[in-house]
């Protein structure tokens, strides 16, 4: 293992005063600690580009933000939420975060701030949300057994985000899934894109397996004990199972069962076994020979991908609440951060003025911006504004017909 190329990262409970603390995974040192932003909520740690971690606090409505150079927090921007949220993700391009907050999947664009739209499927509170590697898809589980897939194209496009605050939520999903008959725990989606396979557990001892494009179910993995969390290996060949019990259930699907339901044998042998209680979190290292699990037992262990041994563990006060290996950025060190990322308040109602702004990119981000500069109509005369406005809506209607061709296009060559 490369001491110099990755960090842990990882919190846990019953420790109000460092919220994320960075390890050295091989001699278990911390490098790195992030202050003052209480418990982090499992399954809401996240990093935003190579610039910023993210949690939200347990029991509050609040989102807490640390530059990876520093212990205390962004100043000046305080980031409430509508209510305590479930579960948070942000997209691989840094622009959109989604959170599952009671029965509602928010959907904030990151860099200004707004809420693009607020959708409702689930009939109990969100449990986790997921993008897809590529920002195309995004996933929300549910307390009811629900599994429910939307494009973020359509989640975000001027026809179903920026409608009167009583119709938001009228976007259509993508499919909706209702084969778990428990708490959805975890969702694990591939590294390929739309034509990735992803994965939930469920407190129902079942681990499914679908097609990302569509939902098709591919497998289903039956246990002999509630499953708490799930991850896959950069292939995709290789699957992690955490239950109720402590045990992590290692599945490899270049064996592939004969039908579409698999019974795990109690007898089955390829389990990493060690931790005492509830598995809550887990992550591979880059090249996938390090495997870090966190448990409600306090520890932190990280496992031999090759021989299941133990090659260290990390005791903590309380449970184990997340756990992310990330490249050991250059930002970690630096004295002065300069960031490309913009950061905002976060707006609690879509904001239905929205109707005439300019699009611009700053490296891999979307920005929206208001502020646009206006010319004084006195100074332009109104023959030119009208010509200007002409070119502008036949713009617009080249644009339409191109998107629409190569919707056609792709749908014909993709089929």
């Amino acid at each position: 293992m490369d001491t110099d190329v990755e960090l842990l990262l990882g919190s846990y409970q019953q420790n109000q005063n460092t919220s994320i603390c960075a390890w050295n995974y091989n001699t278990g040192n911390v490098e790195h600690v992030y202050k003052s932003g209480g418990t982090a909520l499992p399954k809401t740690l996240c990093v935003i580009s190579s610039d910023y971690l993210l949690t939200a606090e347990q029991d509050k409505p609040l989102l807490h933000i640390w530059p990876v150079n520093s212990q205390e927090q962004v100043k000046n921007i305080r980031f409430v939420l509508p209510d305590v949220v479930s579960s948070i993700d942000i997209d691989s391009y840094n622009n959109y975060i989604a959170a599952g907050i009671g029965l509602k999947l928010y959907v904030w664009h990151l860099n200004s701030g707004r809420l693009i739209n607020i959708l409702q499927k689930h009939y109990q509170p969100i449990t986790c949300v997921k993008f897809s590697s590529d920002s195309s898809y995004v996933l929300a589980g549910g307390q009811d057994g629900m599994l429910v897939a939307y494009k973020l194209e359509n989640v975000v496009s001027y026809t179903n985000s920026y409608v009167s605050q009583k119709n938001v939520g009228e976007c259509e999903a993508l499919y909706t899934k209702m084969d778990h008959s428990a708490q959805i725990t975890h969702i694990h989606i591939g590294t390929f894109g739309r034509k990735s396979k992803f994965a939930t557990t469920s407190y129902d001892c079942t681990c499914r397996i679908y097609m990302l494009q569509n939902g098709t179910l591919l497998l289903n993995l039956i246990l002999n004990e509630p499953l708490t969390y799930v991850l896959m290996d950069t292939t995709c060949w290789i699957i992690y199972i955490g239950t109720k019990k402590g045990s992590i259930q290692r599945v490899n699907l270049r064996n592939p069962p004969r039908s579409v339901e698999y019974y795990v044998d109690q007898k089955y042998q390829d389990i990493f076994s060690s931790h005492q209680k509830s598995i809550t979190c887990m992550d591979l290292n880059q090249t996938n020979e390090v495997l870090a699990s966190g448990s409600e037992d306090g520890f932190v262990i990280l496992w031999d991908i090759a021989t299941k041994n133990i090659l260290r563990k990390i005791e903590r006060s309380g449970a184990i609440t997340n756990l992310k290996f990330v490249l050991k950025y250059l930002n970690f060190n630096t004295q002065s951060l300069k960031s490309n990322i913009i950061l905002q308040p976060l707006q609690k109602n879509v904001d239905t003025n929205m109707r005439n702004f300019v699009v611009y990119a700053s490296p891999n981000q979307v920005v929206f911006d208001d502020e646009v500069e206006k010319v004084s109509q006195e100074s332009v005369p109104s023959e030119t504004l009208e010509n200007a406005q002409t070119q502008i809506n036949d713009l617009k209607i080249i644009n339409k017909q191109l998107y629409d061709a190569f919707i056609k296009m792709a749908k014909k060559y993709n089929s």
